[in-house]
């Protein structure tokens, strides 16, 4: 590849400079408003904040960049609903209007275009992460949430250091054979960089490990976890796979071919869920109350089920209004589902 007129020693210094920080990424506009809108909700939530927030790896790296970077010598932060928490509701705010964004119809910088194209295949990876997840009944699924969406993170440091690995990113290959590009051509994969660039800023080792050794012949079972959800989102988007080193990954963590031929058929079928409900106010009679009243129930009519009487009712249901801090059926209802609740 060819280098600058500023040469091999300018590239190294950009990359020790695109090392620093995350801030050249942009996120997705209508994933920054989401969590805007989240941000201002009342009652404030959390985990509600996390949602969106997961949605966008630019979002969730200055989330987690920044609470690192305020967390006063307490242990890492790996995970955004902790990182959502430590900063608080005017912190995360702060941040997400500070980052900047990108419009889909508005990819005018050559930054800007790959960060949608990296947008898409982060989350198909990170959804892929999370049925793999329920299927090997996999401990620190939280972490290798992030870790899914974050996996690639070293391509926006190469791509802000060294000229012409836009072009590099273009060539068709397996995962494989795009890395072994990577090492000839820069001296360096973007695994590395990215595990690199996670120490950097602060985020914990074992996240900047599953990042680091997602591509490792020899990795560990989390970035062997990674590596799949990789290939998976590579096959579920046409893209070349090398399916005998799939097929050899999905057997280290204990998939047979058989089981693997199902998980990758209903890959394209998988609804996004939220992830974050933060804990349930409600006691279960509350809970119950507030379930029937989403059938369109009267109070009569729930009492009449659940063997109380109308007025006794009511007092359940004022109670559950009272701790959901709503004011009438409707609000309740559609808080409680969006939550999780009921």
């Amino acid at each position: 590849m060819a280098e600058t007129q500023s040469g091999p020693a300018a590239s190294g210094g950009r990359l020790l400079a695109a090392f620093r920080d995350l801030d050249v990424l942009p996120a997705a506009a209508h994933g920054r408003d989401r969590a805007l809108t989240q941000i201002d909700r009342e009652p404030y939530s959390p985990g509600m904040v996390a949602g969106p927030i997961e949605s966008d790896p630019a979002l969730t790296a200055a989330v987690l960049g920044a609470a690192n970077r305020r967390r006063d010598g307490a242990a890492s932060i790996g995970t955004v609903r902790a990182a959502v928490e430590l900063l608080g509701r005017d912190g995360v705010r702060s941040v997400i209007e500070a980052i900047s964004v990108f419009d889909f119809f508005d990819c005018t910088s050559e930054m800007a275009a790959y960060a949608e194209a990296y947008r898409l295949h982060a989350i198909a990876t990170q959804r892929a992460a999370d049925h793999l997840c329920g299927v090997l009944d996999n401990s620190g699924c939280d972490e290798l949430h992030v870790a899914a969406l974050l996996h690639d993170v070293g391509r926006i440091c190469l791509l802000a250091a060294y000229d012409g690995y836009s072009e590099l990113l273009k060539i068709p290959g397996t995962p494989e054979q795009r890395l072994a590009l990577e090492r000839r051509h820069i001296g360096i994969d973007h695994a590395l960089a990215g595990g690199v660039l996670l120490r950097r800023l602060g985020f914990p080792d074992s996240l900047a490990r599953l990042v680091e050794r997602h591509h490792a012949d020899e990795a560990e079972e989390g970035a062997m976890h990674i590596r799949l959800a990789d290939m998976m989102a590579h096959y579920l988007t046409g893209r070349s796979v090398d399916r005998s080193a799939l097929q050899e990954v999905a057997d280290r963590l204990g998939i047979e071919p058989a089981a693997l031929s199902l998980v990758l058929h209903a890959l394209p079928h998988l609804d996004a869920r939220p992830r974050h409900h933060d804990p349930n106010p409600l006691s279960p009679r509350q809970r119950d109350m507030v379930r029937l009243l989403a059938e369109g129930k009267t109070y009569k009519q729930i009492g009449a089920q659940v063997g109380l009487s109308a007025s006794t009712v009511r007092t359940h249901v004022h109670q559950a209004y009272r701790k959901l801090n709503v004011v009438d059926r409707a609000q309740a209802v559609l808080l409680a589902k969006e939550r999780g609740w009921i």
